[in-house]
Formats: C-alpha cells, structure tokens, sequence
C-alpha cells in the first residue's frame, strides 16, 4: 500500500509506463506533463512520491527530482517540504498533451533563461578551478575525449557536450547551484539539443571545453572564467539565432 494512500495518485501511477533507457529529465517532465492534462489527478491533489515515480518509470530519482522541479518552476506543481508536491491550476489550465516541453517558454522567458544560465556556468567554472579535484578531472578529460571521438556524429556529441557541464557543474562543489543549472539545462532542453547544428559547431564547441578544462587543471580561476564566458557568447549566439 502506498504511503500516500490510496486515490487519484494511485491512479495516476498505474497510468505510468516504463520510459526507454536514457530518458532525460526534460522527457520526464514532458511525460508527467501530459497525464497531468489528460489523467485523473485535478487542483490540490498530491503527486506520487519520487520514489515511486522512478520505479515506475525506470529512472533515476534524480531524473525525476529535475522534472519535478522544472514544472515548479512553469506553476504547474508546488513542491511543500515535508508534505509532497501537489499540482496546481485546475485540470483545463493545464497545458494539453500535444504541446511540446520547448513550447512552454515564450521568446523572453528563454533569453532570460540564457542569462541565468550563462552566469552559473561562469560562476561554476571558476568556483570549479578552484574546488575541482583529480577526479573531476579525469571525468573532464574523458567527456572531451568522447566528444572528440563522437565527431562528427552531432547526435552523439550533443549528450557528451551536456555531460562536460554537468560534471564541471559537481566539481565546483556547491549542490544548489549545480541543480540550478539542471533545472535551467532542463527548461532549455530542447533549444541545447538544437545547440549543435553543425560538424564545425561541434568543432569550436570542442575547442571551447578544452580551454575551459585547462585553466580548470591549473587551478586559474581567472582563466577559467574568461574561457567559460567565451563559451557562452558563442553558445548562447547559436541559440538566440534560432528563436
């Protein structure tokens, strides 16, 4: 039996499917999305527990963690510490399945989203220069290494691009604002997976992490702030051309 008892969110979870192997949290959150609209959970009742969630949908909590906190950030769902996320808004409010998770973010939101964005990695980046261990490292080293390796297969860079930052992002060791720039990577997905357009992006894309990584490896905070800068300026360009 549940610990939530029984209800629309037992309901809701029986509605719940296994999701494919590598399913990111923006798909997670694509997914709860459109049972949200169509299934049987309305104004102010409670969201399965995580747990149960990533059991079901076979991913890691974590997955479902960013999903949830990304449709937070929309006003779809309150998160209520120490009592569960609800949802919000009545069931019509809700945005209907056929929407797709890019088409929650208008124009402005997304550059503001850019903005935020650009500023944790520049923060991270320096913080990690200083934090960062041999570990970290090594983890840097491997994603450029598969990166280069990947070239010039755009599907295959794309993830290794997303997991240079994630793993830059753990070695600044500040948690709030590694999940910060999850929730933001999260909200932006479907512009970053767009990031990438071309073989020769993914080549000076390459070269940017590079540079990031070898002030990071001496430990030159400044360095490693004025290459991470320079990363974003070309990435947030290729970004904003496309809105």
């Amino acid at each position: 039996m549940p610990a939530y008892a029984t209800g629309p969110a037992d309901e809701f979870l029986e509605e719940m499917s296994a999701l494919p192997r590598g399913t990111t949290a923006a798909e997670v959150a694509q997914h709860l999305l459109s049972h949200f609209g169509t299934g049987p959970l309305s104004t102010g009742d409670r969201v399965p527990p995580e747990r149960a969630l990533a059991e079901k949908l076979g991913v890691g909590r974590s997955a479902v963690r960013e999903a949830l906190a990304a449709l937070e950030l929309l006003g779809l769902v309150e998160v209520r510490p120490g009592a569960g996320t609800y949802v919000r808004g009545t069931t019509s409010d809700l945005l209907p399945k056929t929407l797709t998770w890019g088409m929650l973010l208008g124009d402005n939101d997304t550059r503001q989203l850019l903005e935020v964005r650009s500023a944790l990695e520049v923060e991270s980046a320096r913080l990690a220069a200083e934090r960062a261990e041999e570990r970290d490292l090594g983890l840097l080293r491997d994603s450029i290494e598969s990166m280069r390796e990947a070239l010039p297969d755009l599907e295959k860079v794309i993830p290794l691009d997303y997991r240079f930052h994630v793993v830059l992002a753990d070695g600044c060791r500040n948690d709030l604002a590694a999940d910060m720039l999850r929730t933001c990577r999260t909200l932006l997905s479907i512009w970053l997976d767009r990031a990438l357009r071309s073989e020769a992006d993914a080549v000076e894309s390459l070269g940017e992490h590079e540079m990031i990584l070898r002030a990071v490896e001496r430990h030159d905070v400044e360095a490693a702030e004025q290459a991470m800068r320079a990363h974003m300026r070309t990435a947030t360009k290729r970004l904003t051309t496309q809105m």
